[in-house]
């Protein structure tokens, strides 16, 4: 089972609660606009709702996923369309003109769908989304490209579920009754599997930050329950609240995947600690190197 009807939220962001059966049936609504078993799916969209919902519609159609940085450039995401030759493309209107520049230089015509045009079936489909070979590709992800082209690595669902399997059962991090921020950009495979795929397997419930910004992560985190679970996976982030109206900053010293991203100094951490709000986030840090002693507890 990939996906299936948990009888809770799925879902928050700011103004907008999903619920599981409103995931399915929005998956299964994606799944009808390509034939089931087209080969690969493209993703290039920011992170919304409608990303995940794609996901689930190209696991429903028994397809590959390939998740794309929203930022890429021309060049960038050409360079992977020409490499695996996607039959159908999920993209969000911001991201269209770019795609449409690259789709026209193709010497094939795949299906460009636009989540801002799409329409809801009229007849939602509430049925779980079943896994039917776990030897087959999940995902096609492709490396940043620092040391050579971009490489698309093969992962399995027996891949995927092996890493559920490893954070619920093995050593049980992530529960039910968890809230779980997704704030990094899904087509990084950490939270990608960490905020999407193991808290919906598992039936927690995913807060969305609509951006990196200070002020919509703080938005985010001060919405009930009072528990949160955050995620941090890209190399040297530490979530650190800092004024509400201006973006996060990096560190020039520091490498980082992303723009804006919420990488500080402990003297930092310690000027704009969370919201005392009652809230009790856990919070895991994935890393490869030192934590400065004692951001944890600035945080």
């Amino acid at each position: 089972m990939l996906l299936a009807d948990h009888h809770k939220i799925a879902l928050t962001l700011p103004g907008i609660s999903v619920t599981y059966a409103q995931l399915l049936a929005s998956a299964h609504s994606f799944a009808r606009l390509f034939a089931a078993g087209t080969k690969r799916v493209l993703i290039f969209s920011e992170n919304r709702p409608e990303w995940i919902y794609a996901l689930y519609a190209a696991w429903c159609n028994r397809s590959t996923v390939v998740p794309v940085d929203h930022q890429a450039t021309i060049e960038e995401i050409a360079f992977i369309i020409r490499d695996c030759q996607p039959q159908v493309f999920f993209c969000s209107l911001e991201r269209k003109a770019l795609l449409k520049e690259v789709l026209a230089g193709l010497d094939y015509a795949p299906q460009l769908l636009v989540f801002e045009e799409l329409q809801p079936a009229q007849e939602p489909d509430l049925s779980p989304i079943e896994l039917v070979d776990p030897q087959a590709t999940a995902l096609l992800s492709y490396t940043s490209g620092t040391t050579g082209t971009p490489k698309g690595v093969m992962l399995s669902f027996a891949n995927l579920l092996a890493n559920v399997e490893a954070v619920t059962i093995g050593t049980p991090i992530y529960s039910r009754d968890e809230r779980v921020l997704m704030l990094l950009p899904l087509h990084h495979i950490l939270p990608l599997l960490g905020t999407m795929v193991i808290p919906f397997r598992i039936g927690a419930t995913v807060a969305l930050s609509p951006s990196l910004l200070a002020k919509d992560i703080v938005r985010t985190l001060s919405r009930p329950p009072a528990d949160l679970t955050i995620r941090k996976s890209i190399l040297n982030y530490w979530l650190i609240i800092k004024p509400y109206n201006q973006p996060m900053q990096t560190r020039p010293s520091t490498p980082v995947n992303h723009s804006h991203s919420p990488v500080t100094s402990m003297a930092e951490a310690k000027r704009y600690p969370l919201p005392q709000n009652g809230h009790n986030p856990k919070i895991f840090f994935l890393s490869n190197s030192t934590i400065e002693q004692g951001i944890t507890h600035a945080v």
